[in-house]
């Protein structure tokens, strides 16, 4: 008799133990659940804290680009005609060279509208070069800016630089009227030093910004 009410309770102490097992297994899936939802929306919140920084910084870069090409072009205005030789325009784009590198331009170029230009490399060296020379992506931004539109492209891979650059192009006006583009070249390792700056999202993360095809424009 008295063994049976020692099994007894041996069956109830079980019975009571995986109970309480089954409690705490629940109750810490619901902690660990709770935790990295909380981690998971911490990450979320300051993942979009750092997109909106990227994006104002990348604005401002971009746009103070544009504007120093567009002042630039501003110098060249009435001195390009359809009579300017490649000599001149060489020298025209050497002047400006100083102020372009200055800022992080990598590559200034001038086109005509016939299609026929100049361009000054990464040392300042004057080279003939055609609109047809370029990428598809800098042909674009070139030919809209000869329709009188000033505009940053997409970023792309620069054969003649070796490396990823974002191109700008704006009007160059001779007498009221677009007699050409000036055109440059930036490095999108700029972009990733923008990147570096604000800093990554977490200590051990990389921060990247993509293209709309997944191309990655820029990372630390």
């Amino acid at each position: 008799m008295g063994e049976q009410k020692i099994r007894s309770k041996l069956k109830k102490l079980v019975i009571v133990f995986l109970i309480v097992c089954s409690i705490i297994v629940g109750v810490s899936r619901c902690l660990l659940g709770s935790v990295t939802e909380l981690y998971a929306e911490s990450v979320q919140g300051r993942l979009e804290e750092r997109a909106l920084q990227y994006k104002k910084s990348f604005l401002f870069k971009m746009n103070s680009d544009l504007q120093t090409l567009r002042a630039m072009a501003c110098i060249l205005e009435d001195t390009t005609t359809e009579n300017t030789t490649p000599e001149e325009t060489g020298r025209l784009l050497s002047n400006l060279w100083d102020a372009g590198s200055t800022v992080g331009f990598v590559r200034l170029c001038y086109f005509s509208q016939d299609g026929t230009g100049m361009q000054l490399t990464a040392q300042g060296q004057p080279v003939a070069i055609e609109i047809s020379d370029e990428t598809a992506e800098m042909q674009s931004a070139i030919q809209q800016a000869l329709q009188g539109d000033s505009l940053c492209s997409r970023a792309f891979y620069d054969p003649m630089l070796g490396y990823n650059t974002v191109g700008y192009a704006t009007p160059v006006y001779t007498f009221g009227k677009i007699s050409g583009v000036l055109a440059c070249s930036v490095s999108t390792e700029a972009y990733a030093d923008i990147l570096s700056s604000i800093g990554a999202v977490s200590d051990i993360g990389a921060a990247a910004v993509l293209s709309s095809d997944g191309a990655v424009v820029a990372s630390t």
